[in-house]
């Protein structure tokens, strides 16, 4: 907790977080969704605004007109996208007029949800002030509200992360983790996996960061927590491996999509990018060496998704070919995590270069300041006072990392810039308490 700050704006934020827990979660909220409406109408009158890749709600329309899980009636099944946000989708999809603005109006809801579950989390880990000025902070955050208006899983999917991250803070917080804890835990852990399967090897990273930074006498209830929060996830996902398995008759526990992201991320001849930002002669390049890897007949209409991402057998053979290759240029490997933490952080991979220019600003304004909120907070004894404050920290190295070995594009850092907000607010007071003083 760093130290407090008497400037107006300080004693403003103090005397809403004061106002009672359930009244200032109001304020949160009301103050996003009003603000994220505003930003959405400016998105849609300068023509920034845009629906997403079609994927999504092409599934979403098979599935709510009985097709089942398809990208056409009659089309295969599809293996390498999890379920959960596109049921989401499809329950709109029964509506009589275009589901596109509803959809809209739920996820500017669901962002303002996610203020209050951070502004509530980051209160107990900070205090009330930084966690108001944090909520609000990310209420206005441009990129944040962008995501909103895609039909596209991050914005559902950074609901549910907040969430875990609040039932996080007890692995690394004083109090042993108990077995409703961990079972929350793997509940959540299992429904985010079945939105994007990036997250779904968060539990083990998680048990060793809590163990490394935990007291010796909670090794034991740690170990345990986290086996059966990998249970309990396990049991939440386990419905969709049978699904796959029945419809493939191969294993594929969420889906297929792994071996050809670490595979393309780890391509130096493209520099670990993916086909937006390549060129036709490039992206054919890739299509051919993946007919290589699985054995396959080049033709002019090999489509990756029904090959690549098509059985598991494909995403083994890709990622062990991703392997040699990182395996046989472990310098250039290393160079390019190192690009791709920069693209993870500031790069919106495939858009224009004005776009990409205020990324990249936008991120910088909070992300400068968070690294030294981190400090300061270091500093003043903050991680002694509040080791929960280590739960937001470990998800953000768990998908720095992770992208650092896959691919990296701004979009997926969006949902871990709640964690990143408290630290910049922490920065902001020092300097206003050093300037106001």
């Amino acid at each position: 907790m760093s130290r407090t700050v008497r400037t107006p704006a300080g004693a403003a934020l103090e005397r809403v977080a004061a106002a009672g827990e359930g009244r200032a979660a109001l304020f949160v909220f009301g103050v996003t969704v009003v603000s994220n409406a505003l930003m959405a109408a400016a998105f849609f009158g300068l023509g920034l605004a845009n629906r997403g890749t079609m994927e999504y709600e092409a599934l979403a329309r098979s599935l709510a007109s009985g097709a089942g899980f398809v990208l056409e009636p009659g089309g295969a099944p599809v293996l390498w996208r999890p379920p959960l946000y596109i049921l989401f989708l499809a329950a709109f999809h029964g509506l009589p007029a275009d589901p596109y603005p509803f959809v809209v109006a739920a996820q500017v809801a669901m962002n303002g949800l996610t203020g209050v579950v951070l502004y509530r989390t980051a209160s107990r880990l900070f205090d009330g002030a930084t966690a108001m000025a944090a909520a609000l902070a990310l209420a206005v955050h441009p990129i944040f509200v962008f995501n909103a208006l895609r039909l596209m899983p991050e914005t559902f999917f950074s609901l549910l992360l907040a969430v875990l991250a609040a039932l996080t803070a007890r692995f690394f917080a004083g109090r042993e983790p108990g077995p409703k804890d961990a079972a929350a835990v793997g509940l959540v852990t299992g429904l985010l996996s079945l939105t994007r399967a990036s997250i779904q090897f968060y539990i083990p990273f998680l048990a060793a960061a809590a163990l490394l930074a935990g007291e010796r006498g909670r090794r034991a209830a740690v170990v345990k927590a986290a086996a059966l929060a990998a249970v309990v996830m396990a049991a939440v996902v386990a419905p969709w491996t049978v699904r796959n398995y029945l419809v493939s008759g191969e294993f594929i526990a969420i889906d297929t999509s792994g071996g050809y992201t670490f595979w393309i991320g780890n391509r130096t001849a493209t520099d670990g990018l993916d086909d937006d930002p390549l060129t036709a002669e490039q992206f054919d390049e890739i299509k051919r060496d993946i007919a290589r890897i699985l054995g396959m007949e080049y033709t002019d209409d090999f489509d990756i998704s029904t090959t690549a991402w098509g059985s598991a057998r494909a995403s083994s053979l890709l990622y062990r070919e991703g392997l040699r290759n990182v395996l046989a240029e472990p310098v250039e490997t290393v160079l390019l995590a190192i690009r791709k933490l920069y693209r993870f952080w500031f790069s919106y991979v495939g858009s224009g270069r004005g776009f990409q220019a205020a990324i990249a600003l936008l991120q910088a304004a909070v992300l400068l300041p968070a690294l030294a909120g981190l400090y300061i907070h270091i500093r003043d004894g903050g991680l002694r006072r509040s080791r929960g404050v280590l739960a937001f920290l470990s998800i953000v190295l768990y998908f720095m990392l992770l992208h650092m070995a896959a691919t990296a594009n701004a979009r997926y850092s969006v949902p871990v810039l709640p964690y990143v907000m408290p630290f910049a607010v922490v920065a902001a007071r020092e300097a206003a308490r050093r300037v106001w003083r």
